[in-house]
């Protein structure tokens, strides 16, 4: 319970930590997406730059490609066909590798047969079920892109490039038909270092600016809890004023009680005794007169006697005198065999289980009197057949009072608040700095705490 009432709210760890694991999802997010449409971009520009490259290659030498075409097909597959191109489609190939980025040229005849390649080892391969030349041989142009370390099937390779794939049907001169297709790989490798180069710089600029954003909400988190730590430590000041002025408050009230219970006791009951003692002795002396003029001197000693009993009566109530004279435990035994005197049906047991020197006198006072009022008012109530057990000992979280009912014939509704009969128990135990609790026990009887802090 101490726990509780020293809590702390820990905004630093709490939304720190919320708030980096939210700003690092955020940061990968945006990496990861305008990674996406750089690389986006990337494909794009070189598919679109390979593919009208291998167009206009396709439409400057036509003519040689058909007639190549031509001579490859009646020549057969046995024919060495990087022999057959001529002087002028090897030129025009030759330019195409040394002036532009590409790397790779094949052609294919209408079968899928390879009859040219600037690799001499693929010439004469059938890739009949290449998508791209099934595509292109369709009539349709097929552009693609092949990252490194990405497995070709047809190619029987592992690409050590970034190349761009483009496949372009090659059509007989009167373009009724497909005759062949033509290939070129672009080397991409430049473009995918500068998109890399954009991708680093933009990770490191995202996380220069998620870090300041953090430091920045670490900052006000810290500066918030300052100012919740500062707002609990006022409330607790202020709490424990209150206690303090209570405890006090309450002390008063019990020091002018005393006061005037030993006013009552030392003054008003002497002065009716002394006056009890006079008039028995002038009893005494009137004994030999005439009995009418008796009567009146013993109906004025019994008066004075009933005076003196109601008197002591509210002096006791107003402060019991054995609680400064014989202490705490003499005083609560002394109380529940009163009690029980008085209701046959309840049962009162008290245990006092804390020395008596470690209890201390306006503690004393206020127990005493959370048991006085809180007794008589079950009494009052009418609760019948019960026991009612009163326990004081030290707990780990302080001085404890517990009282426990177990009524077999309850009287209004009693569940775990503070019914008739309890709310003086809970209003002296918080006015005095303590904490109130009820718990349900399993035997079903219910406890009502007052626990002191240590």
């Amino acid at each position: 319970m101490e726990a509780k009432r020293q809590a702390k709210i820990h905004l630093v760890r709490f939304f720190g930590l919320t708030s980096f694991i939210s700003i690092s999802v955020t940061a990968l997010l945006i990496i990861v997406f305008i990674r996406g449409l750089i690389v986006s971009s990337v494909e794009e520009i070189s598919e679109q730059g390979n593919s009208t490259l291998t167009r206009a290659a396709v439409a400057f030498f036509s003519d040689e490609l058909n007639a190549f075409i031509e001579q490859a097909e009646q020549n057969g597959e046995e024919d060495a066909a990087a022999q057959m191109v001529s002087y002028h489609l090897r030129r025009h190939i030759h330019d195409l590798l040394r002036e532009t980025s590409v790397v790779r040229v094949k052609i294919y005849d209408w079968s899928g047969r390879v009859i040219y390649s600037t690799k001499s080892e693929q010439i004469g391969r059938m890739q009949e079920g290449n998508l791209g030349f099934a595509a292109a041989i369709s009539g349709n142009e097929t552009t693609r892109i092949l990252y490194r370390d990405t497995f070709n099937l047809f190619d029987e390779e592992t690409s050590e490039d970034n190349l761009v794939q483009t496949y372009v049907p090659i059509h007989s001169p009167d373009k009724s038909n497909v005759i062949g297709v033509f290939e070129i790989y672009s080397d991409v490798n430049d473009q995918i270092k500068d998109a890399g180069t954009n991708v680093a710089g933009l990770i490191i600029g995202v996380v220069v600016v998620m870090v300041i954003l953090f430091g920045i909400l670490l900052f006000n988190i810290k500066r918030a809890e300052r100012i919740v730590d500062d707002k609990q430590r006022e409330n607790r000041e202020r709490q424990h004023t209150l206690e303090v002025l209570s405890s006090k408050m309450l002390t008063a009230q019990e020091d002018e009680k005393k006061r005037i219970a030993n006013e009552l006791h030392e003054d008003v009951v002497q002065t009716l005794v002394a006056v009890k003692f006079h008039l028995e002795s002038q009893l005494q002396q009137l004994s030999n007169d005439t009995d009418s003029s008796k009567d009146e001197p013993e109906q004025i000693v019994k008066v004075l006697q009933d005076a003196a009993r109601k008197i002591r009566a509210v002096a006791v109530d107003l402060r019991n005198p054995s609680l400064d004279d014989f202490g705490l435990r003499t005083t609560v035994n002394s109380m529940v065999k009163e009690y029980s005197s008085v209701s046959d049906d309840l049962n009162f047991v008290a245990t006092v289980q804390i020395p008596e020197d470690e209890i201390p006198l306006e503690r004393k006072t206020i127990i005493y009197r959370i048991l006085s009022e809180t007794l008589t008012a079950i009494c009052k109530l009418g609760y019948t057949a019960g026991t009612i057990k009163i326990d004081l000992k030290q707990s780990p979280e302080g001085m404890e009072l517990g009282i426990e009912t177990n009524w077999r014939n309850e009287i209004g509704r009693d569940d775990l608040g503070a019914v008739d009969g309890f709310a003086s128990m809970r209003e002296k135990t918080i006015l005095s700095g303590g904490d109130f609790y009820s718990v349900r026990n399993d035997s079903g009887s219910i406890t009502r705490l007052s626990v002191w802090p240590n």
